[in-house]
C-alpha cells in the first residue's frame, strides 16, 4: 500500500496525542529514576501505566519487568533507553534514532521488541489503516556484529490512523492505477522476455550448426583412442572464464604421457570471460562462440577417462571445473587422479613451517627451476605439454 501514503495527510487525533505524550511522561519519570538510582515511585508502576506503554510502542512489557528494579535503584543503561524513548514520545519524533535504545530494552528489560511490533502489511492489508504522513519510513533495530550483522523493520501502531471514506476512496482509485501500470509493466516485461528467449533460441541453433564438424572430430578421436585399448597416464589441462564457484571450462586439452593429442578443443560457455583470465590465456567470447559445449561430450569423456591414471597441474582446480562445468562428476570412474603440482612441491623440497607442508609452485616456475623451455602461450594443450615435460624431469 506503500504507493497510496502519498495521497494521504493526517495528524494524530487529540487522544492519540495525549495518550502518547502520557506514555512519554511516563518512561521519562521511570527513566530518570533508574538514572539517578533513585527509587522508583510506586504509582508510576499500576498495571493501567504498563497496558498504556503496551498499546502505544507495541511491545509486550511484563509489570514485573519494571517492579524488579522498584526499591534498589536500576541500571543506568536502561534508565537512558527510557528517557530517550519517552523524549521522543513528548516530542512527538519516529523513533528511527532512537533504535540503539529499543536495542538496549531488548537486551536488559527482556522486552519482546522483534517479536511484538506489528508489520506495516498487518495494519494495511485491510484497508483500514494509513500511515501519518510524518511518520512515513522504517523504524530498524539491528542487531549482530560486523559483516553479521542483521536489520529488523517495524512499525508503531501511533503511526497509523483509521481511515474515512472518502480515504478509502481515493485508495480504492489508486490501487486501480497502480494495478493498470503493473498490468502494463508484467505485459511488456513477458514481451521482452519473449524476444529474449528467441534471441537466445536463434543463437543456440547457429551454434549447434557451425560446432556440428569440431564436436564430431572430438567424439572420433576420443573413440578411437579408447577403441584402441590404450591405458597410458592422461595428462589434462583447462582454461577457464574465472576462478570463481560460478566460472565455466572454456579450453580442454588431454594428451597421453607420450604427448599423443587426444582432445584440443575451445568449449563454449555462457558465463563472461574475466578481464583477468582474458589477460593470461588470450581467449575471448568470439573464439568460443562456435564451438561445442562441454555437456554434448561429457560422456566421451567419462569413457576416456575410466580406469585411467589422471595426471594434472593443480589437479584439484582443474577436476572441479570439469565436473561443476559438465553438471556431473567426469571423473570418477578413473583409476587415479594424481597433482603433479605436489609431486614437485616434495620433490624440490622447500618446507613451509606457515603451512606444514612443501612450499607449491607455479608451472611455470616449476619448468623454470627445472630449465624446460615453455613454448607457446598460457594455453591448455602448452600447459600439458610442460606438465608431461616437468612429470618426467621428476620421475627419472
Amino acid at each position: 500500500m506503500k504507493k497510496a501514503h502519498s495521497l494521504i495527510s493526517k495528524k494524530p487525533s487529540k487522544r492519540m496525542v495525549g495518550q502518547v505524550k502520557s506514555v512519554g511522561s511516563l518512561l521519562v519519570e521511570v527513566g530518570e529514576c533508574l538514572k539517578l538510582n533513585k527509587k522508583i515511585p510506586q504509582g508510576l508502576l499500576t498495571k493501567r501505566n504498563i497496558e498504556k506503554v503496551n498499546e502505544a510502542l507495541g511491545v509486550v512489557l511484563e509489570p514485573k519487568i519494571l517492579k524488579q528494579s522498584h526499591g534498589r535503584g536500576g541500571d543506568k543503561r536502561i534508565g537512558e533507553a527510557l528517557t530517550v524513548l519517552g523524549g521522543s514520545l513528548l516530542d512527538g519524533k519516529p523513533f528511527i534514532d532512537d533504535s540503539g535504545y529499543l536495542l538496549c530494552l531488548y537486551n536488559h528489560l527482556g522486552v519482546d521488541v522483534y517479536g511484538s511490533l506489528p508489520t506495516k502489511t498487518d495494519l494495511l492489508k485491510n484497508n483500514d489503516f494509513a500511515f501519518f504522513e510524518n511518520y512515513d519510513y522504517v523504524n530498524k533495530v539491528f542487531w549482530g556484529t560486523g559483516r553479521y550483522a542483521r536489520a529488523k523493520y517495524f512499525y508503531f501502531p501511533y503511526q497509523y490512523a483509521l481511515l474515512n471514506e472518502g480515504d478509502k476512496k481515493r485508495l480504492e482509485v489508486a490501487e486501480r492505477r497502480y494495478e493498470r501500470q503493473a498490468a502494463k509493466t508484467r505485459s511488456e516485461a513477458a514481451k521482452q522476455a519473449a524476444k529474449t528467449r528467441r534471441i537466445r533460441k536463434n543463437k543456440e541453433v547457429e551454434r549447434l550448426d557451425r560446432s556440428k564438424e569440431s564436436l564430431a572430430q572430438i567424439k572420433k578421436l576420443i573413440t578411437a583412442y579408447c577403441d584402441a585399448g590404450h591405458k597410458k597416464p592422461l595428462f589434462i589441462d583447462t582454461e577457464t572464464t574465472g576462478l570463481s564457484v560460478d566460472d565455466e571450462v572454456i579450453e580442454l586439452a588431454v594428451c597421453d604421457i607420450d604427448g599423443f593429442i587426444i582432445v584440443d578443443t575451445l568449449i563454449y560457455a555462457e558465463q563472461a570471460i574475466h578481464p583477468k583470465a582474458k589477460r593470461v590465456h588470450g581467449i575471448s567470447e568470439e573464439d568460443i562462440q562456435n564451438k561445442p559445449r562441454l555437456s554434448e561430450f561429457t560422456d566421451d569423456l567419462k569413457r576416456l577417462f575410466k580406469d585411467r591414471e589422471l595426471m594434472i597441474y593443480n589437479a584439484d582446480f582443474d577436476i572441479d571445473m570439469l565436473n561443476r562445468s559438465c553438471k556431473e562428476r567426469v571423473s570418477k570412474d578413473a583409476k587415479s587422479i594424481e597433482c603433479v603440482m605436489l609431486q614437485y612441491a616434495e620433490y624440490a623440497g622447500e618446507w613451509s613451517d606457515y603451512f606444514n607442508d612443501y612450499t607449491w609452485h607455479s608451472l611455470d616456475q616449476a619448468c623454470r627451476n627445472l630449465e624446460i623451455k615453455r613454448v607457446g602461450s598460457h594455453r591448455a594443450l602448452n600447459d600439458v605439454m610442460a606438465t608431461i615435460k616437468v612429470y618426467k624431469k621428476i620421475t627419472v
